[in-house]
């Protein structure tokens, strides 16, 4: 048997020795590069680190729960035995019990850390009378203080009440000339309930921001009133009255005459502007001279002693009157007496002045001129024939927008 087991294992061996591969070493290299090529794993990274972050966020977690724990109830501790009024003759026994309670704090804290119970064998052993004395419950004390304070406390009552403030009631105006428009602005509203604003039979409301307007003169009292809290609060608005007039106009020979009737207050004042000749005039009466053709914007303004105004407009068509004295007969003979034809009129400023002199029997021009100014003493004619003693005068007003007015007369030749 063994002879065969070594025959057999030379035959192996034999067999190794002599065996050669179908593929060479290029082949090899050429048929592994057809190979699909692994590939790297990332997948698993990728897992692995997602598992280690969320382990790392558990655990910060947890010591941040953990330390916030202990802050609090150190900080609950401390603040208790702040606020917790003392006796002097207490004050000893105060601080050891502030010392017991953080020793008692610090064990708790590290209790809860650990996570494990303390034995009953591992405890401290027995303190001495005295100290088992000034040492009382911690757990009784801070619930006997904790109710303490909040019996003390002055805020009590009121958070258990709701908060009343006092009505205040403001006007951006309380007095002033009619027609007063006030604004009443109702402060602490929110704070009452069932309150009212109200002046007489004027009106009555419930809004906090109120605006009225009183159009007659008088005295009135604004009263803001608090069902609930009883409160009242008043305020008075006067209201003066305007000053009234009316305007009365007259023209007498280019002359305006302004005055104001039916004051219904002798003190008050009267005052007037003319907007095209920009003057201004005082008193009940007064009067200008206009110079020009066109239309005029009177302004009376009354002013009382409450400083309240009234305006008042009125327009005025104006048109110059020229009153023209013309004669109708003159001698031109050179005795120094009428010797000359000549207009009389008031030259404006601003206007042209045409004057023409026709015979009335050819209708021939026998004297013509612009000058306002200028007279005719029929020099030019021969005053002994019967035709040259009666004549037509004109005179063509142009004024400065343009208008133009013409005045006639007769005027006859005496020869002595």
């Amino acid at each position: 048997m063994a002879n065969r087991l070594n025959e057999f294992e030379q035959n192996i061996k034999d067999t190794m020795e002599n065996f050669s591969p179908e593929y060479s070493k290029a082949s090899w290299e050429k048929i592994s590069k057809q190979l699909p090529k692994r590939r790297f794993p990332y997948f698993k990274i990728a897992a692995l680190l997602s598992v280690a972050t969320v382990a790392l966020v558990m655990v910060y977690i947890y010591n941040l729960d953990e330390k916030t724990t202990s802050t609090k109830s150190k900080s609950e501790t401390t603040q208790i035995l702040a606020e917790t009024p003392l006796k002097k003759a207490d004050a000893p026994q105060s601080k050891e019990i502030k010392q017991h309670s953080e020793s008692v704090l610090i064990t708790e804290n590290k209790a809860n850390t650990t996570k494990a119970p303390a034995s009953k064998a591992e405890t401290k052993p027995a303190t001495t009378e005295k100290e088992a004395i000034a040492k009382p419950n911690t757990k009784t004390d801070k619930t006997s203080l904790i109710a303490e304070k909040k019996a003390d406390s002055p805020n009590t009552n009121i958070k258990n009440k709701k908060e009343i403030r006092p009505l205040l009631l403001s006007a951006n105006i309380t007095e002033g000339c009619e027609p007063l428009e006030v604004i009443f602005n109702v402060k602490n509203a929110s704070f009452n309930s069932n309150w009212h604003l109200e002046s007489a039979s004027l009106f009555k409301t419930n809004d906090s921001i109120f605006t009225y307007r009183f159009d007659k003169a008088g005295s009135y009292i604004v009263t803001l009133s608090g069902q609930n809290s009883n409160q009242r609060t008043e305020t008075k608005i006067i209201v003066h009255p305007q000053p009234k007039g009316e305007l009365h106009s007259d023209l007498q020979n280019n002359t305006l005459w302004l005055s104001c009737s039916k004051i219904n207050n002798t003190e008050q004042q009267v005052k007037w502007s003319i907007s095209e000749t920009k003057q201004q005039l005082t008193g009940k009466e007064v009067s200008l001279e206009l110079n020009q053709t066109g239309k005029y914007t009177v302004n009376m303004e009354l002013i009382n002693q409450h400083l309240c105004k009234t305006r008042q407009s009125k327009i005025i068509d104006y048109q110059i009157q020229h009153h023209i004295f013309a004669p109708t007969v003159f001698t031109p003979n050179g005795d120094g007496s009428n010797d000359q034809f000549r207009l009389k009129y008031k030259v404006y400023e601003g206007y042209n002045y045409h004057l023409v002199i026709n015979n009335i029997y050819n209708g021939e021009i026998v004297f013509e001129s612009q000058d306002p100014y200028a007279s005719w003493d029929a020099g030019n004619i021969n005053v002994n024939d019967s035709q040259n003693n009666e004549f037509i005068w004109q005179l063509i007003i142009t004024d400065p927008q343009g208008r133009k007015e013409t005045k006639r007369g007769r005027l006859h030749i005496l020869m002595k």
